[in-house]
């Protein structure tokens, strides 16, 4: 079912509404019969069946919405195959680092080591798609101004999706950092509490991924770099197979979050270094201290709001509410009012073509 999924073509040519009305209309058929044919624990079967009409209903009208926009020829594969390719090549070693950890875990430690990293890395990673839903709003319009060559527009649509991935990253891992314990504690239970360290050494990998992505997604892939695209990636599965080996023998899971943190991070830096070359691209460190220095008055409030013996969900219903009023306040008022605005506005128009 895999080969029908075309949603980044009806992306691709910034076709949201589609998407998302389609989208609506399978889900909320596949909600009803779920509510009208699910009766016992032995309707497992239909359960299935629907399951597999959530996703084949979507892909089914995209082949049939797409003959209005493009003619499918044995003759126009053929020069897409290279590429092709290199995505294959890519989606493979990228699989394997990323899903190969809690594998080794198993084979080089123990299952408990093995259940406090899927705890801590579920929720670790819960937080990706919201930093770079700005890279999947934005890239249909960066490809087309790469196309063109019209790099003075693109360089500031550029740096409006670097803002907003630090924007939103850097207080989405100070987060962790700070509340892990309360979270492992709510959303796994009390026996998963050691893997609150292991999820604050995993918490730089939403900032490192969601700029990972922006590399990728944002000015190797539209510029035509799918081979530098499988370097990086090969690159970080080299790194990850390497330091599993040598760190979770001595430090179990810690180990494990530990080789996935610095494999993310040299493949981040091997895109930077190909995507440097393609387009000059001015790095700041100022957002990313100004962000960091936004979090102060939050990073504040926990440490003091721990020191009353709070129970956990009242602890982290105030420092997650105030984190975000008061972080967001201080982004409207002093910091990146135009940055939220604009992309704010960019994805509303998206969703309202």
């Amino acid at each position: 079912m895999g080969f029908s999924s075309i949603d980044w073509y009806f992306a691709g040519i910034e076709n949201f509404r589609l998407i998302a009305i389609r989208s609506v209309a399978v889900k909320l058929v596949s909600l009803i019969a779920l509510y009208v044919f699910i009766r016992t624990n032995n309707d497992y079967n239909i359960y299935l069946f629907i399951s597999i009409f959530a996703i084949l209903g979507n892909n089914i009208i995209n082949l049939w919405s797409v003959r209005k926009f493009i003619r499918l020829s044995p003759q126009g594969i053929r020069r897409h195959f290279r590429p092709l390719m290199y995505t294959f090549g890519t989606t493979v070693a990228s699989s394997m680092y990323t899903m190969l950890d809690t594998v080794l875990i198993g084979l080089l430690s123990d299952e408990k080591s093995v259940g406090l990293y899927s705890a801590s890395i579920r929720l670790t990673k819960i937080s990706i798609p919201v930093i770079i839903s700005a890279a999947t709003v934005l890239m249909p319009r960066i490809s087309k101004l790469f196309s063109v060559g019209d790099f003075d527009a693109l360089k500031p649509l550029l740096n409006k999706s670097f803002n907003f991935i630090i924007i939103l990253g850097v207080p989405i891992c100070v987060g962790f950092i700070l509340l892990a314990p309360e979270l492992i504690f709510i959303f796994s239970s009390p026996e998963f509490a050691e893997a609150a360290t292991t999820m604050r050494i995993l918490s730089p990998l939403t900032l490192i991924i969601g700029l990972g992505y922006f590399w990728a997604f944002q000015v190797l892939i539209p510029s035509g770099g799918d081979r530098q695209l499988f370097i990086c990636v090969m690159i970080g599965m080299i790194f990850n197979l390497s330091l599993n080996f040598i760190l979770i023998p001595p430090y179990k899971q810690d180990g494990g979050a530990i080789a996935n943190v610095i494999s993310e991070l040299a493949v981040t830096l091997c895109y930077m270094y190909f995507c440097f070359k393609i387009i000059p691209f001015r790095i700041s460190h100022r957002p990313v201290l100004l962000n960091l220095a936004a979090t102060i008055p939050s990073v504040a409030i926990a440490f003091y709001t721990r020191t009353l013996g709070l129970p956990v969900y009242t602890f982290l219903a105030i420092n997650v509410l105030s984190f975000i009023a008061i972080y967001f306040a201080i982004q409207i008022l002093f910091l990146n009012r135009q940055t939220l605005k604009d992309l704010v506005g960019d994805i509303s128009k998206k969703g309202a073509s």
